[in-house]
């Protein structure tokens, strides 16, 4: 997705792709991912404006200094929102972008149009094992920092490969490619500990409480998640089900953390689907806003109208 830009907000540097031309689509990526994630689903969604962000600390933007992740998502993405000149987009997240479009959709339904997530992260009640098992091992991460350069990088990917085989990675050799390079990308104990140090900071005191405190969303909504996926079990699209009875719900068979790669073209028209009824929805409230203005216009005539008959009346 190009061209691209750099966009200074809320104290970060944050890389956006801005492609494109129509109404506005916003892509968000997962934790530790970019919005090069997309690569194989964006060009299949039509004429749009879509809008790819890297999600600070991750991909090309910097590391914001904040605390905790989550209250500086929900302030950074209408802030770009706003520079770009885009009023309302529909939104499209994967793993965490899915809970932070999910927040965002909550807090400021005025700016979304639409919501789709893939995957999600957030559903569960309580921190997931596998985090705190991962997180756990931080400071053992940190001791391969004296061992030679070329060796503590060999150690790191194999153990960040194996962690993504294991838990993300389904039967699509696209996925396990990407994961590769994912694993690439933290190799070097310093990114890994730095990646372990954001997830810390997007978690946070983990609430659980995501679904409870999103049901009010009412725009259309779809969610798409993958029959293999470890990370996002039955058991959560189950609860989101429920949270959310207006929602289309999709289970991909054979497929596991990242439909948009192992399930592209099926997703692809998923997200097609769900953008008909996006611009549908927009089409509604456009005519409404128009009748209340012809409404109000009507009123106005009424009234001047009145005005006049009294003024003659007066004058006679």
């Amino acid at each position: 997705m190009t061209p691209a830009q750099l966009m200074r907000a809320c104290g970060a540097t944050t890389h956006v792709a801005d492609d494109g031309s129509g109404p506005p689509l916003v892509l968000l990526h997962g934790y530790g991912d970019s919005a090069d994630v997309w690569r194989r689903v964006a060009p299949a969604l039509g004429e749009r404006r879509i809008l790819g962000i890297d999600l600070p600390p991750f991909g090309r933007s910097e590391s914001p200094r904040v605390v905790d992740l989550m209250p500086f998502y929900l302030e950074l993405l209408p802030a770009l929102l706003a520079d770009l000149g885009v009023e309302r987009a529909a939104l499209v997240g994967h793993s965490l972008g899915g809970a932070v479009a999910l927040r965002l959709a909550a807090a400021r339904p005025d700016l979304v149009s639409g919501l789709a997530v893939v995957a999600p992260a957030g559903l569960a009640t309580s921190v997931p094992l596998w985090w705190r098992a991962v997180s756990a091992t931080a400071p053992l991460w940190r001791l391969l920092e004296a061992l030679p350069p070329g060796v503590s990088r060999r150690v790191v990917a194999f153990g960040v490969g194996r962690f993504a085989d294991r838990r993300l990675a389904a039967v699509s050799r696209r996925t396990r490619a990407h994961l590769r390079h994912m694993a690439d990308l933290h190799s070097d104990p310093r990114r890994l500990v730095a990646l372990l140090d954001s997830g810390r900071a997007c978690i946070g005191p983990y609430p659980g409480s995501l679904l409870a405190e999103t049901r009010s969303i009412a725009c259309p909504l779809l969610l798409v998640a993958g029959s293999g996926d470890p990370l996002v079990g039955a058991g959560d699209v189950a609860a989101f089900a429920a949270a959310h009875p207006h929602a289309r719900v999709e289970v991909l068979d054979r497929c596991g953390h990242y439909p948009q790669l192992e399930r592209s073209a099926r997703v692809a028209e998923l997200l097609s689907g769900w953008l008909a009824l996006v611009d549908e929805a927009a089409t509604g409230r456009d005519d409404a806003a128009t009748g209340r203005d012809d409404a109000a216009t009507d009123r106005e005539d009424a009234a001047t109208g009145r005005g006049d008959r009294e003024r003659r009346t007066y004058s006679r």
